[in-house]
């Protein structure tokens, strides 16, 4: 099966944690608040065997899926705000599946993501728990 968790990968969620005060106003429209909200880290620290009682065997998990309904997407500019950096958190978890993931290591190798999505002008969230000098 795939694994989809509403609270882990479904990327219209409104962002939670705080980020810089020239994104706040894009980080309160983009995400559809009747979700509980996620964070950046969120989409990391979750194992996909164990979200269901029957799953019992790696063999069971195909892989994971993330989603997103754009109702509060009015722009491109939006969607890429909404979909990194956690989908590159979901993409970590999809690969490693149960393999803890040190939060420093993998923060730190995310932020050095960012000089490429500003080169390609993607317009990505901030998150403050990511130190992105």
């Amino acid at each position: 099966m795939l694994m989809s968790p509403l609270m882990h990968v479904y990327l219209d969620q409104p962002m939670v944690e705080p980020g810089p005060q020239d994104q706040e106003e894009r980080r309160q429209r983009v995400g559809l608040r009747l979700y509980p909200g996620n964070t950046v880290r969120s989409s990391l620290d979750w194992d996909p065997l164990t979200l269901r009682d029957d799953v019992t065997s790696e063999e069971q998990v195909a892989g994971v899926e993330a989603a997103i309904w754009c109702e509060t997407v009015t722009s491109f500019a939006d969607l890429q705000f909404a979909l990194q950096p956690r989908l590159a958190g979901l993409a970590e978890r999809g690969w490693v599946q149960r393999a803890p993931v040190d939060w420093d290591d993998y923060s730190a190798r995310l932020a050095w993501r960012a000089p490429a999505w500003r080169a390609a002008s993607w317009e990505f969230f901030r998150a403050g728990s990511v130190d992105w000098r």
